[in-house]
C-alpha cells in the first residue's frame, strides 16, 4: 500500500525540445525523422536549459564535432594535452590576492579547443567528473609545490558545474580528495554558477554549510545572468559574488547599465559578501568599479590566464601591473 510522503518538496523541472519540420519533397524513413528530431533535442540540451532547437543540416556538422570530442577528450588526459592556466584576481592597486584555475586543451592536430566547446559536452556525457577530479588534483599539486618552494600562494578558485555539485557524494568526495593531498581547505574556493540556485534550497544549503565548516569558500560566478531568486543569497553561506563580464563591458554605455553594477555591489556588501568584477579590460572600467566600492578585479587589464610557470613569476612579484600602464611605460621609453 502506497503512503503519502510526510514531507513536501518543490521540484524545478526544465525541458529541452527538438523539432524537425517535415518537407514533403523529402522521402525520409520514420527512423531518420526520429534521428533528426533527437539530434535537435540533444543540441538544445547542450546549449541551455528550457530551450528548443529546430533541425538544420548544420547540426550534422556539430554532431560530427561531438564525435571527435568523444574520441579525443578521453585521450587528452592520458597524453598530457590538458593544462591549468591561472588568472590573477587583484585589488584596485594591482596586489595579487587570489586566482582562478581555468582548464585549457591544446590538441596536437586541431590546436586550441575552447572550454565553451568541450565542457558542455563533458557535462552531457558524464565525463565532467573525471575532468573535475583531474583539475582539483592538479591545482592541489601546484599549491603544494609552490608552498614548498617558499611562495605565498593566494586562494585558488575552481569551477564546479551545477550538475556535478548536485551529486549526492560530491562534497564528501571533494573534501576527502584535498585531505589526502594535504592541502589546507582555506587555500581553495569553489565557483558555482547562478543556475545552481534553481535547485531546492534545502538540498544545497546543507552542502554549502558542510563546505563552510570545513573552511572552503564559495563564490557565485557570472552573477546576474541566471534566473535565481535573490532571497537565496540570504540563506546561503557565500563568501563572494562575481559580476559577469557582460555587465562590466557595458560600463559607460548608459545610466541604466551603470546602475546595475552599482546595485549589485551595494546589495552584496549589505549581505557582507565580497565582490569581484570579471572581464575588466580598461582603466575607465576599473575606475568606475573602484568608485562603486568593488573589492576585487579580474581581467585582461591586469593579466590573461597564464601558464603555471608564468603565474609563479607573478606570485614572486606579489602584484600585477595593468597592461595599459605597461604599454604607456614602453611608449615613454621609445619617446
Amino acid at each position: 500500500m502506497l503512503r503519502r510522503p510526510s514531507h513536501h518538496y518543490k521540484l524545478h523541472l526544465s525541458g529541452s525540445v527538438g523539432i524537425y519540420v517535415i518537407d514533403s519533397r523529402e522521402q525520409l524513413s520514420p527512423d531518420e525523422l526520429l534521428r533528426r528530431t533527437e539530434l535537435a533535442m540533444f543540441t538544445a540540451k547542450e546549449i541551455s536549459r528550457d530551450s528548443y532547437i529546430v533541425y538544420t543540416p548544420d547540426l550534422e556538422q556539430r554532431a560530427s564535432k561531438n564525435l571527435l570530442l568523444q574520441s579525443e577528450l578521453r585521450n587528452a588526459l592520458k597524453q598530457d594535452q590538458l593544462a591549468i592556466h591561472y588568472q590573477p584576481v587583484v585589488t584596485g592597486d594591482g596586489k595579487l590576492v587570489a586566482a582562478e584555475a581555468l582548464l585549457r586543451w591544446y590538441h596536437p592536430e586541431h590546436g586550441y579547443i575552447s572550454p565553451a566547446e568541450f565542457i558542455p559536452y563533458a557535462e552531457c556525457n558524464g565525463f565532467i567528473n573525471t575532468l573535475s577530479e583531474w583539475v582539483i588534483t592538479d591545482v592541489c599539486r601546484f599549491i603544494n609545490d609552490a608552498i614548498e618552494h617558499g611562495y605565498a600562494v593566494p586562494r585558488i578558485s575552481i569551477n564546479i558545474s551545477a550538475k556535478q555539485f548536485n551529486q549526492v557524494d560530491f562534497v564528501s568526495s571533494f573534501l576527502e580528495t584535498i585531505s589526502q593531498l594535504k592541502v589546507p581547505t582555506t587555500q581553495l574556493q569553489l565557483e558555482l554558477t547562478e543556475h545552481l540556485l534553481l535547485t531546492e534550497l534545502s538540498i544545497i544549503q546543507s552542502k554549502f554549510e558542510e563546505l563552510r565548516r570545513a573552511g572552503v569558500a564559495i563564490a557565485i560566478d557570472d552573477f546576474g545572468t541566471g534566473y535565481s531568486s535573490l532571497s537565496y543569497l540570504q540563506h546561503l553561506p557565500l563568501a563572494q559574488l562575481k559580476i559577469d563580464q557582460s555587465f562590466v563591458q557595458q560600463i559607460g554605455c548608459g545610466a541604466k547599465d551603470d546602475a546595475i553594477i552599482t546595485t549589485i555591489v551595494s546589495m552584496a556588501h549589505a549581505l557582507e559578501l565580497e565582490v569581484v568584477a570579471e572581464g575588466v579590460e580598461t582603466l575607465n572600467q576599473r575606475n568606475f568599479l573602484i568608485n562603486t566600492g568593488c573589492d576585487r578585479f579580474q581581467g585582461y587589464l591586469w593579466s590573461k590566464p597564464v601558464a603555471e610557470a608564468e603565474f609563479v613569476e607573478l606570485l614572486s612579484a606579489g602584484a600585477v601591473i595593468p597592461a595599459t600602464a605597461i604599454a604607456l611605460k614602453k611608449a615613454e621609453q621609445i619617446l
